[in-house]
């Protein structure tokens, strides 16, 4: 009787050194296979993100356009600070994160582009990427403000813009691209690939 109760306790003592090495094996291979695709899908979540944050604040300014005069969103190095400021930094994707760096929006009392004494602020976006290497968010034409006009028109020349919202380097492609699109007649729309 005494030889069953040791032999069945023996048993019941818990994992062996095999089970334990083929249960880290298993998480080891799951995680060599999911990590790579969670990364992925991060990379994709951010510019889909920033896209959408570009997109909406462009749709805010130009429907307070229509109501209250000329509204500017400019790129910012200092969003948020105590007193923010229109950047001069030309937007670079290989050098800097470009609009990614954030952007101040404001009532252009005198449409000039720039906050200055007067203008009323409305939004301030803080600073969206850390480096280059997360990625940038560039304009093309290269430009560091937008002026919404409230009678329909963008700025004095009613140009078309459109920001490459670019992931890191190893993620470039269809996938996760993104491109915010403002057409001269003050359409916005995201899109994956261009042409808008």
């Amino acid at each position: 009787m005494n030889m069953l109760k040791f032999k069945s306790s023996y048993h019941e003592r818990g994992f062996t050194l095999i089970e334990l090495m083929i249960v880290v094996a298993i998480v080891g291979l799951i995680t060599a296979i999911a990590l790579p695709n969670y990364r992925a899908f991060l990379v994709k979540s951010r510019s889909t993100t920033n896209a959408s944050l570009l997109h909406g604040a462009i749709t805010i300014a130009k429907g307070i356009a229509n109501t209250r005069g000329a509204v500017t969103i400019c790129k910012s190095d200092n969003a948020d600070a105590a007193t923010p400021a229109c950047s001069a930094v030309v937007s670079n994707g290989a050098s800097n994160v470009g609009w990614a760096s954030g952007w101040i929006m404001f009532l252009d009392a005198n449409a000039n582009g720039q906050f200055d004494a007067g203008d009323t602020l409305l939004k301030v976006q803080p600073a969206l990427l850390r480096s280059v290497t997360e990625g940038s968010i560039v304009p093309t034409p290269n430009a560091q403000n937008i002026v919404i006009n409230g009678i329909g028109g963008i700025g004095t020349t009613g140009t078309a813009t459109t920001f490459y919202i670019k992931p890191p380097d190893a993620y470039m492609g269809t996938p996760y691209d993104r491109y915010v699109c403002l057409s001269s007649t003050r359409r916005v729309s995201v899109v994956k690939t261009l042409p808008c």
